[in-house]
């Protein structure tokens, strides 16, 4: 990144007025109540922990249009590092419209190369990438209704489409990171644990936004059925929520 981006941002929220600031911290939906505080120092830096430093990028990008604050003394120490940003996910085949924090990658699924992993391997969330694996050819997971998908078998890779409920805070566990959030359709409620860099998926993503979440597989704990993020996952953003097959 061109220079240093906890520095960037702090001259950024000290740019805000006291009203545009407050309007900034209403759309961090992912900071709770508790954890936001007037001073900017600080506050850079939790927005930091919590988006991690690409997120909080995109994400910071988006609150200022948002607020808005399109000026250059606003801008102009955001654009290097939206730019370099923009030209990371490029590179690593991610696709990014101008203007949003949403990452959306190519909406495929090699369900086939789930199942067989499923059936040989724990269901550790995976957490390596690789863009250019060549996939054209491989099926993609149907979308399921969330009442489908907890009577379905463990381990499954499913997609669906639905309105999200709540984005809990980033937890830093033992040795990975993780982030839930929970998404309802008409049939129920369902938790997704996005892993390590997976978390990146959901900047941009906010509280009542519709959205389709792809190629995630279930976890079943005791009585509790949850998804968690694979090698493949995307999200999406759509008009409406749509019906679940």
């Amino acid at each position: 990144m061109p220079g240093n981006w906890k520095l960037a941002l702090i001259s950024v929220l000290e740019e805000l007025t006291v009203d545009q600031y407050q309007k900034m911290l209403h759309n961090l939906r992912k900071i709770p109540c508790s954890q936001r505080t007037d001073d900017r120092v600080e506050m850079a830096q939790r927005i930091i922990e919590c988006y991690a430093e690409d997120g909080a990028i995109a994400e910071i990008s988006k609150v200022m249009k948002i607020i808005p604050r399109n000026d250059p003394d606003v801008q102009d120490r955001l654009r290097p590092f939206v730019d370099k940003l923009t030209n990371k996910r490029k590179k690593s085949g991610r696709k990014r419209v101008a203007g949003t924090s949403l990452v959306a990658k190519e909406n495929y699924c090699p369900a086939g190369k789930q199942r067989r992993q499923a059936a040989s391997s724990p269901a550790d969330p995976l957490t390596a990438r690789n863009p250019h694996t060549q996939l054209q050819d491989e099926p993609r997971t149907p979308i399921c209704s969330i009442s489908n998908i907890k009577r379905s078998r463990n381990y499954t890779v499913v997609s669906l489409q639905g309105i999200v409920e709540e984005i809990l805070p980033v937890e830093c566990l033992k040795i990975k990171a993780r982030q839930d959030f929970l998404v309802r359709d008409a049939s129920g409620c369902v938790k997704i644990s996005m892993w390590e860099k997976d978390i990146q998926l959901l900047a941009g993503v906010c509280v009542g936004d519709a959205v389709q979440v792809s190629c995630v597989k279930i976890k079943r704990f005791r009585r509790t059925v949850g998804l968690n993020s694979t090698d493949y996952t995307t999200i999406t953003q759509v008009p409406t929520a749509g019906k679940s097959e």
